[in-house]
């Protein structure tokens, strides 16, 4: 835009008089927006740092960056969507539309047992067993972790099946799942984490019905369990069995 004046504070940051208003510029911030103009890197979908690389999960694949040749690029066998990146001991897992792979040594090595795209997981423990549950786009997987450290797949749950895009699980073991599209649901597993045996689909919180274009983003903050929505935050209200 047109820039009339400019003034530079004690705090080193620029102001900009304009036609339309002022602008603040921090020159100082430790934030960057970087949007690389040689690679389209879509939409991010999850962040993980390891060993001093940066890793992006987004709808067109998993990209790599260091800081020592400050260099974008993408993982082989990673150019499809992926949902998350997400780091447990020394294993890498990144969940795509086909499925749930390990990254190692930047290769891509598939995991034997899940057939379908897999969206979110989460370390916990359930009914005193420590697992990884994995959301997916048909079903709820459960891996175990042998001697060695190592994590591996298991199962998948029974008696559930649906869109689920996010997952946390709170101090009592219940699974909150947001569906892709409407609402949440509380998921309690049978204790061999084998199946489901209760189940609860919350499409309106308090009085608010939950809209098909804002998906409900399940989180913990401080052990609690949270849902928003884009506008607002929610919690789930233990006495009233309701999200309010």
């Amino acid at each position: 835009n047109t820039v009339l004046a400019l003034f530079s504070d004690r705090d080193h940051t620029i102001w900009a008089a304009l036609d339309n208003g002022i602008s603040n510029i921090r020159t100082h911030t430790p934030l960057s927006f970087f949007e690389p103009a040689e690679n389209q890197i879509g939409p991010v979908e999850d962040i993980l740092f390891e060993d001093n690389r940066l890793y992006l999960a987004t709808n067109q694949g998993v990209y790599s960056y260091s800081a020592i040749d400050r260099k974008l690029s993408t993982i082989p066998g990673f150019d499809i969507q992926s949902w998350f990146i997400k780091s447990f001991g020394k294993q890498i897992f990144v969940g795509h539309n086909q499925g749930t792979s390990l990254l190692r040594n930047l290769q891509e090595i598939r995991v034997v047992g899940p057939h379908a795209g897999g969206t979110d997981m989460k370390r916990a423990i359930v009914n005193n067993k420590d697992v990884l549950l994995e959301s997916s786009y048909p079903s709820l997987y459960v891996y175990t972790q042998d001697l060695s450290g190592n994590w591996s797949f298991n199962h998948a749950v029974e008696g559930f099946s649906d869109l689920i895009k996010n997952l946390e699980i709170d101090h009592a073991g219940n699974i909150w799942a947001g569906h892709m599209y409407k609402g949440v649901y509380r998921l309690k597993l049978d204790g061999d984490l084998r199946k489901v045996i209760e189940k609860d689909l919350f499409l309106s919180f308090d009085t608010t019905q939950v809209s098909s274009f804002r998906p409900i983003k399940v989180m913990k903050l401080k052990g609690r369990i949270i849902f928003a929505d884009g506008e607002r935050f929610f919690t789930y209200d233990d006495i009233g069995h309701k999200i309010v």
